[in-house]
């Protein structure tokens, strides 16, 4: 194998393949920890007559979450959250808890000139969860909001959260409301930039030192000139994007990542309230506690209404009268309202959320394959400047 040959075998390994496999792995695992909020949100809430059921027989209750605050820890990694006159138990041993950032996903309490910026308006502020096992946990404060979810057993007749499976408890801690919880964990819930994993470091470091040595062993052969000046163009890759000319595109590239970034986090937003089953043709669904929930198109002129009841508007982009809208709760009092259970979401959506999630997600590949254009198109007019210049001082 030749020298130029070797340089792209692992300037292609460490510098794409090795990171790649580490975007694989940062998305899977963000989507497994959004899978669980959303299956969280598909259990039943373990109410006081629950809990209280636990007081009074040992053995499995079921698959339940619950909402609390910390009210005290134990030394047996056994952590107490309580709501009301109910307290429970978490087994913490196995547990990795979630940090929610305090941002709000993108929604609006008026209907107003603001809601022309859309969620698009939220992408500088996009933060991410912070995701620490629970033997890094270094501080708790009493009375710091906690969601649990998992298995419900009672155990000498103490309430106690257990994982399912191999899995501890998913548990977040929080702040605000507990009505927020949900589409928080849903649209922050996701990595910034996957391409910047664990693996991406060390691959990047170990890439750059082997191609190193290979262009001095190729300076070392009389015939070695050309291959070498290649190899040390392909060494510098990793902070191609940082030198001009093309440190535009890097920005340019930085922009569009985040802005497929939210369209993905949109798409899973509008599809929260199609989250509960329908029986048959039943046009209202089914909360986990058994509570009807529904969504119902309404005109533009009564969005404010609901928005005064507590409902929260999510838009993409335009004016409250380039849409046909459609609000989500449950049946009351012939209208609808806020439902009991606090993971079902009140809120008022531009019409067809499915199509709208739908086109959302093809909207998210473009933005990220057109991001992943302006980047690369920058790295090869870099590369070509490189090239040419890397002859004069060597």
């Amino acid at each position: 194998m030749s020298p130029v040959q070797l340089s792209v075998l692992v300037a292609f390994v460490f510098f794409v393949v090795i990171p790649a496999i580490g975007v694989v792995a940062t998305r899977a695992h963000w989507r497994s920890f959004r899978r669980a909020v959303v299956n969280a949100a598909l259990t039943p809430h373990a109410g006081s007559r629950t809990v209280h059921s636990a007081y009074e027989r040992d053995g499995e209750i079921g698959e339940y979450r619950f909402f609390g605050v910390i009210e005290a820890l134990q030394a047996d990694d056994r952590l107490w959250i309580r709501n009301g006159s109910s307290s429970v138990e978490i087994e913490m041993a196995n547990a990795t808890v979630c940090l929610l950032p305090e941002d709000s996903p993108p929604q609006y309490r008026h209907a107003g000139d603001d809601t022309a910026l859309g969620f698009e308006s939220l992408i500088p502020t996009q933060s991410m969860p912070e995701i620490v096992p629970w033997s890094r946990m270094s501080s708790l404060t009493e009375g710091t909001s906690v969601f649990v979810s998992g298995r419900l057993v009672s155990e000498h007749g103490v309430p106690v959260f257990r994982g399912v499976g191999r899995r501890g408890p998913l548990v977040i801690m929080y702040d605000g409301p507990p009505t927020q919880l949900l589409a928080r964990a849903i649209w922050f819930g996701r990595h910034r930039n996957e391409y910047w994993n664990a693996l991406t470091p060390p691959s990047l470091v170990a890439g750059m030192l082997i191609l190193l040595i290979v262009a001095v062993r190729a300076f070392s052969v009389a015939a070695g000139y050309a291959a070498g000046i290649l190899t040390l163009g392909l060494a510098v890759i990793p902070i191609l994007p940082l030198m001009p000319p093309g440190v535009i595109g890097y920005f340019v590239y930085r922009r569009l990542w985040l802005k497929g970034r939210a369209h993905r986090a949109w798409r899973d937003l509008l599809r929260l309230s199609l989250l509960y089953p329908r029986n048959g043709s039943d046009r209202a669904a089914r909360l986990p506690d058994g509570e009807s929930y529904l969504g119902v198109e309404i005109e533009p002129s009564v969005v404010e209404r609901y928005l005064s009841r507590g409902a929260v508007l999510r838009t993409a982009t335009g004016r409250m009268d380039a849409h046909r809208w459609m609000v989500f709760g449950s049946p009351k009092d012939g209208d609808i309202g806020r439902p009991s259970d606090p993971m079902a979401e009140f809120v008022i959506l531009p019409a067809d959320p499915a199509e709208r999630s739908r086109r959302s997600a093809v909207l998210a590949y473009v933005w990220e394959l057109v991001a992943l254009s302006a980047l690369g198109a920058s790295m090869l007019v870099n590369f070509a400047v490189l090239i040419r210049l890397l002859p004069l001082v060597l």
